[in-house]
């Protein structure tokens, strides 16, 4: 090793050298500084309502259901015409996308015929042409019974 090399190694073991005690002593130096203090339950609980998620995401065949807020949802099941005025007005008051509306008696005279109520009550729940399953909700088979036979009662 000539005498320049030499002299760059150790200028260079001393220059690191003085970095890692740079190190150490910062990292001495922090942990004396800050707090060293846990999270108390209750500082903890409230951390975890506040990052908590606001909504949910459904997904279910080629729909998507997004909820706002999450709300506990009734037990109860709704009679038909609550079914009605909570998912099927938006498309069949107007007749839209090929929905029969609800004061056209004759196509609902027409469809009854071809398929039956249990017809009508299958493609609900299936969906048809435009119309997703169930008709975009969440709501049970028997609701949406009970809904499809106030309508065709109309």
């Amino acid at each position: 090793m000539s005498q320049s090399d030499s002299a760059f190694f150790k200028s260079f073991l001393v220059i690191l050298g003085i970095l890692v005690l740079f190190t150490f002593s910062v990292v001495a130096i922090a942990k004396m500084i800050a707090p060293q203090t846990e999270m108390s339950d209750l500082a903890r609980k409230k951390l975890n309502e506040r990052i908590a998620p606001v909504g949910t995401v459904i997904t279910d065949a080629d729909q998507l259901v997004v909820s706002a807020v999450t709300t506990s949802v009734s037990s109860e099941p709704k009679s038909g015409q609550e079914v009605i005025d909570a998912a099927c007005l938006a498309c069949h008051q107007a007749g839209v996308a090929g929905a029969p509306s609800m004061a056209d008696a004759a196509e609902w005279e027409r469809r009854l015929g071809e398929s039956g109520i249990d017809g009508l009550i299958a493609s609900v729940i299936n969906g048809k042409g435009a119309m997703p399953p169930r008709g975009g909700s969440q709501f049970s088979d028997d609701e949406l019974a009970a809904a499809v036979k106030v309508m065709v009662g109309q």
